[in-house]
Order: C-alpha cells, then sequence, then structure tokens
C-alpha cells in the first residue's frame, strides 16, 4: 500500500477518534465548519471549488471587525423568541448563514465556536451539542438545566438601555466635532459587555441602518422594564409564597414579550438573548412549579411596548410591596428574637419573679406580622414555659392556645379536628391504605396531622437531597398498598419530578403535585381537581 493522501490520513484519523469517542461528532463537525468559513472568508472567490467559493452572507461579523467592536459579539437569535418555533416563518430564506454553537470540553466546560452552514445545520448542530454528553453525571446534567441567570438578564437589559442612548446620541453628532466622542463612549459601553456573557451590543453595529430615535426610545423603555422585572422576579424565587411568585412572572412575561414586540422592526433577523433567556425562565419556572399565567407566553398574545409606562409603574408598585413585606420580615426577625430572649430567661428560673418578662412577650407577639403569631418557630418558643403564664395576658393564651392545638393534631387555620367536606371526600378515597410523599424534609408534626386526617394505615416520607438519584422513591411508590404519592415540586428537584412522574406511570399510581403547602385542606383540593377520577 503507497502513501496515504492528506485526505485519506485525516479520515483515517477522524474514524478512529469517532469509533473510540463518538459523542465528539458534533464537536468535529463544528470545528470543520469553522475552517470552512475561515477559508471562504480569506479566498471570497479564488483558489477555492465552485461548492466552497460561497461568500459570507451579509450582517454576519468577519474576522477583522470596526473599531470598537468585540470578536467575540455576534449577530443574536431572533427577535421572535423561541415561541417562533411554533409558527411557520414566511420571510425568505438564506442559503447560508452563521451562528454560535456550544462545544462540550473533555474536562466538562462548554465553548461557543462560531460556525457557518443553513439555519438547519445550524440548529441541528445545537440540538446535538445538548444533548447528554456520554458518561455525563446527574450532577452535571442538573447543572446544564439550570435556568437562565435573572442578574444576568437584568445587567445585559440596563446596559442596552445605555447603549440606546448611545445610538441616539451619535446619530445626533455625526458629521460634527463631537462625532470621536460619541465613538469612544461606545467603545466603552462595548468594553463594559465583554464583562458579560453573550451581551451584543447590536443598537451601536456599525453599518446597520438603526430604528429611528422615536422607536429607540421605545425599545429603551421595554429593555428597561424588563430589566426591572428581572431584578424583581429574583426577589420572589422559587419557593416563595404563591400569589407573589405568580404576580412576579407575570410582570416578566409581559416585560419579555413587550420587547419581543418592540424589536420587531430592527434589522435583528434572531431572538435578542435577554428576551429569549427571560421566556426559557419563565418556560422553565412554569412547568416545574405548575403555576400558570395566562397572558404572554404566546405570540398570538403579545404585550403592547406602547404601554411601557404602564408596566413601569406596576414594576416599581410591587417592588414597594416587596419592599414592605421585606421590612415586615426583618421587624419580625427582631421580634422573635425578642420574644426568644424572655422566653430563656423565663425557663432559666421557673420560680422566679418574671412578670416583666411575660409582659414583654405578650407586647411582642402584639407587634407580630398577620400569621407569625401561628407561626411554628414563635410557638416553639413558647413550649417550655407553655404552662407557667400568668392571667391578663390575651397574646399569649392565644399563642399557647395555638401551641396546644397543634400539638393534638388540630389543623393551623385554628378549626380543631374539623376539616372541609373536601378532606373528607378524600379521606374516603384513601382510609386505610399508604400515602408516599417525595421531596423535601420530613416534618413529624405534619406528617401526623396528614395520617390522622386522611386516616392512611402508613404515610412515608422520602426524603431527596437536591441533585442526589431519584431511585429511592420507586420502591416505596411500587408497594401494592401504595394509594396515592405527593410530591412537592417546590422542594424537589426538576429531575426528580420527572422521574417521579415516570415511576408512577410505570407502577400505575396516583401522583399529585403540591406547588405550595402540604397541610390537609391543601392536599384535599390538589387531589381532587388532579386525580379525583384515579381514586374512585
Amino acid at each position: 500500500m503507497g502513501k496515504p493522501t492528506l485526505q485519506e490520513a485525516i479520515e483515517r484519523v477522524v474514524q478512529a477518534l469517532l469509533d473510540r469517542n463518538p459523542e465528539l461528532a458534533p464537536g468535529i463537525a463544528v470545528i470543520a465548519e469553522h475552517v470552512a468559513l475561515m477559508a471562504r472568508q480569506h479566498h471570497p472567490a479564488g483558489g477555492l471549488s465552485a461548492s466552497a467559493a460561497i461568500p459570507a452572507p451579509d450582517g454576519i461579523l468577519t474576522p477583522q471587525p470596526s473599531a470598537g467592536i468585540s470578536k467575540t459579539e455576534h449577530v443574536p437569535e431572533p427577535a421572535s423568541s423561541s415561541q417562533s418555533a411554533r409558527i411557520v416563518d414566511h420571510r425568505p430564506s438564506q442559503p447560508l448563514s452563521s451562528g454560535y454553537v456550544p462545544l462540550r470540553m473533555p474536562d466538562g466546560t462548554v465553548k461557543q465556536v462560531r460556525v457557518s452552514g443553513t439555519g438547519a445545520d445550524i440548529a441541528a448542530a445545537r440540538f446535538s451539542a445538548d444533548e447528554p454528553a456520554h458518561g455525563e453525571t446527574d450532577e452535571g446534567q442538573a447543572r446544564r438545566h439550570q435556568p437562565p441567570n435573572l442578574s444576568l438578564i437584568a445587567a445585559r437589559c440596563e446596559l442596552k438601555v445605555e447603549g440606546c442612548a448611545a445610538s441616539i446620541d451619535r446619530r445626533a453628532v455625526n458629521g460634527t466635532d463631537r462625532e470621536q466622542e460619541e465613538g469612544r463612549r461606545i467603545g466603552a459601553l462595548i468594553n463594559r459587555g465583554r464583562q458579560f456573557d453573550n451581551c451584543f451590543l447590536w443598537m451601536v453595529y456599525p453599518g446597520k441602518a438603526q430604528p429611528d430615535d422615536e422607536q429607540m426610545r421605545l425599545i429603551a423603555a421595554a429593555y428597561a422594564n424588563l430589566a426591572s422585572a428581572a431584578r424583581v422576579c429574583e426577589r420572589v424565587p422559587r419557593g416563595a409564597q404563591v400569589d407573589r411568585r405568580t404576580t412576579a412572572l407575570e410582570l416578566l412575561a409581559e416585560s419579555q414579550s413587550a420587547l419581543r414586540m418592540a424589536l420587531t422592526n430592527t434589522w435583528l433577523t434572531s431572538p435578542d438573548k435577554d428576551q429569549d433567556d427571560a421566556f426559557h425562565y419563565l418556560d422553565d419556572s412554569t412547568t416545574y412549579e405548575q403555576i400558570f399565567i395566562g397572558r404572554h407566553m404566546k405570540l398570538s398574545d403579545p404585550a403592547d411596548p406602547g404601554e411601557w409606562e404602564s408596566l413601569r409603574e406596576r414594576l416599581a408598585a410591587f417592588g414597594r410591596e416587596l419592599d414592605d413585606v421585606e421590612a415586615n420580615v426583618k421587624k419580625d426577625r427582631a421580634v422573635v428574637s425578642r420574644i426568644k430572649h424572655h422566653a430563656r430567661l423565663i425557663a432559666s428560673d421557673p420560680a422566679g419573679e418574671h412578670g416583666h418578662d411575660w409582659e414583654r412577650i405578650e407586647e411582642a407577639l402584639g407587634k407580630l406580622s398577620v400569621g407569625r403569631m401561628r407561626d411554628g418557630e414563635v410557638l416553639n418558643l413558647l413550649r417550655p414555659i407553655a404552662g407557667t403564664p400568668p392571667e391578663g395576658l390575651p397574646n399569649v393564651a392565644r399563642a399557647i392556645a395555638g401551641l396546644r392545638g397543634r400539638e393534638h393534631g388540630e389543623s393551623p387555620e385554628g378549626d380543631g379536628d374539623r376539616y372541609s367536606d373536601a378532606v373528607g371526600r378524600v379521606r374516603d378515597m384513601v382510609r386505610g391504605r399508604r400515602m408516599v410523599i417525595v421531596g423535601g424534609e420530613r416534618r413529624e408534626e405534619a406528617a401526623a396531622r396528614i395520617r390522622s386526617a386522611f386516616e392512611l394505615s402508613e404515610l412515608e416520607w422520602v426524603e431527596l437531597p437536591e441533585h442526589s438519584s431519584s431511585a429511592p422513591a420507586e420502591a416505596p411508590i411500587r408497594r401494592p398498598d401504595t394509594r396515592i404519592v405527593l410530591i412537592l415540586i417546590r422542594l424537589a428537584g426538576h429531575l426528580h419530578v420527572e422521574d417521579v412522574t415516570a415511576f408512577c406511570e410505570r407502577h400505575g399510581k396516583a401522583l399529585v403535585r403540591l406547588p405550595a403547602g402540604y397541610n390537609p385542606e391543601r392536599i384535599a383540593a390538589e387531589v381532587l381537581e388532579q386525580v379525583s377520577g384515579k381514586l374512585v
């Protein structure tokens, strides 16, 4: 056999590499596309075959960017969000485009590599690159499925607001002595943008026809509102009070939709990264938290960017509401600390004179926000001294009555052992059977109350730490006497929710997703709504 040609040698090496590591195929394809793009850019016409001499499409960055533009910046994806996959795009397709594709390295890190090709080629490469790597751990997969970073979205949007203002000012001074000064300002903005991942300041990109001043101001307002919505949503994280969390997500949905519509008439042909990330955050959150957002989550229900002032005012009002909540939490912490201090003094010397300490506890209980007097933390502080309260302290008397009610399995709403008809209906369905709860940490008090309310033969609570395997949950679910499975979706990881759903389907068990709370009344309401037909 003669000496192999260069092409044959490369083919043999690549084939051997793929035989040993088939998961490297998407990465090798990306590298090949990148090399081809470089060749086409440096030899646009001559020296290449007809198939290779395809010019780079209009609008993509070449290896020699204009002054002040980062070599790593690129045109982001459509201004129509990933929702655009649900509709037919009637715009004429271009034969060739470019984009960035994630390339997973052997150490698990991901690098963004720019490639060229048809839109279908790039989409396929991205899809392949997003598949779990061969041998990847559950922890690695969970890390890659983390929702978009709200702080990053807010920071990039705030910088884009400045970019919109700079674009307007540059147009105003074009051809004057201030033109160079504005150029330096824009250069400084771009340098700041390099501090963030995927921050493309398209509004100062040279050589493109930018929107007029009025439209650019509208876009700036839309970016400002999305930044505010992201920061508000960050203040109401997963696991927060349901109504408050829902409001935060609704404001985020309206903000990202308004931005998408504001960008419709720009030169962008791909979604803005921040609008797209915000949509993905919403999609992820509503799916796993089981929160329904009724508006602005579909292309057919867009938000009006012209209503930006109203949205800004609602965001500000909700922010003030959160300020009040946080102030109450801070105040409650101080009050609880005071109760703790005086309760310890009483407990340390039960026979002593503690009239002053009891008065301070009475006063502190009266200052707690609504609901905190019945809070388990507060009641537990009173437990060691519950047998010695003096007369004439109504707040203390109510708190100790609540403590004794909890100890006897009464509902936290103060109805004693009297539950609603809904609890009674579910009790008839599950009486004498096993219930399995998945997620969070077992609370003996709550477990006893649930078991008593539904007259269960057994309640098994499966704790699954974050990023741990879901396997321990399958055996309790599989048991023949398991009647119903509850999963606390706010306290379980995304993969746990998916796995438990699969276990229940595999073994024919009724699964109830609890979005918030697990007292008997909440459980009964969710059971009747979600699986009552399966338990008849």
